[in-house]
């Protein structure tokens, strides 16, 4: 069933659940997988990812692959590997004002900033998918400054001037950085990750440190953990995003909702990812025969 408007997919994955649906195959970007795991929070209902968006941040984090402006191979081979992976539960992320759930990030900054400069976005975006939308993204990296803020994680508070606040549920940022390494999808916390940076050039050092690994622990940046963030800025508000689209104004307050949604991985997603071992979907299905 194709979506008709912004959070149809939400509707169609909670009646699906409501209804005792097993399992629901979402083909869409992260935005979308985003709405069907809203759906699908706290029921027993399966969320399956067929990766068909922009980014497909999601998808590469479980180890599935990406579709090809040429090809519609990767959906195909996605299906593959998910027909022979197995059953995981993974946290996920809750906005307390208006209950919508998100699996990857939340946060504010830079990438706040470029998501409501860029969408809608241009018909050309489309066409030319992560290509287009890099470099209209540096059209307005290149202008932003970052801005003071107040982050609480918990207990801990710190304010400063911050390029970048992002609350992490994942490993992996926009598809390919390796922001979290040492996260996992239901470790039932948060690791937010805070960049200090006046200017592109100083937010370009802290991203190469990033791309090489080497950011946790250098100067300009934060790392902290915990269950429930809060992020108020000076100023007047900042927009903020969830799984990479625009989706209000600070404050943002989020919470960790602990394995709240069942999800179904690909035959190659790595272990490391979660504690608990998966149940392979091939025992799933035996046990419900």
């Amino acid at each position: 069933m194709a979506t008709q408007r912004a959070g149809h997919a939400t509707e169609i994955a909670a009646a699906a659940a409501g209804e005792g649906v097993l399992l629901v195959l979402a083909a869409g970007g992260d935005g979308t997988l985003g709405e069907v795991a809203t759906g699908l929070a706290h029921s027993e209902t399966i969320m399956g990812a067929l990766p068909s968006g922009t980014a497909n941040t999601f998808a590469a984090e479980l180890g599935l692959p990406r579709p090809s402006a040429l090809s519609g191979a990767g959906l195909m081979a996605a299906n593959e590997l998910l027909t022979r992976g197995r059953i995981q539960r993974m946290d996920l992320g809750q906005c307390e004002g208006d209950g919508r759930y998100w699996l990857l990030w939340a946060g504010i900054g830079a990438d706040s900033y470029v998501v409501n400069k860029i969408e809608p976005r241009p018909k050309w975006v489309r066409r030319t998918g992560r290509l287009g939308y890099m470099l209209l993204a540096a059209r307005w990296l290149a202008v932003y400054r970052g801005g003071e803020a107040t982050i609480e994680v918990d207990e801990q508070v710190l304010s400063g001037h911050f390029y970048l606040a992002t609350v992490c549920n994942s490993r992996l940022y926009g598809g390919s950085l390796p922001l979290n390494m040492g996260g996992q999808l239901d470790d039932g916390v948060f690791e937010v990750l805070l960049f200090e940076a006046n200017s592109f050039g100083q937010a370009l050092r802290l991203l190469w440190l990033v791309v090489r690994g080497r950011h946790v622990g250098a100067v300009g940046v934060k790392r902290l953990e915990g269950k429930r963030v809060v992020m108020r800025t000076a100023g007047g508000p900042w927009a903020y995003h969830t799984d990479g689209d625009p989706h209000g104004e600070t404050p943002l307050e989020v919470r960790v909702e602990p394995r709240a949604l069942r999800l179904l991985v690909g035959e190659k997603t790595d272990a490391h990812l979660f504690q608990e071992q998966g149940l392979p979907l091939s025992e799933f299905i035996r046990q419900k025969l």
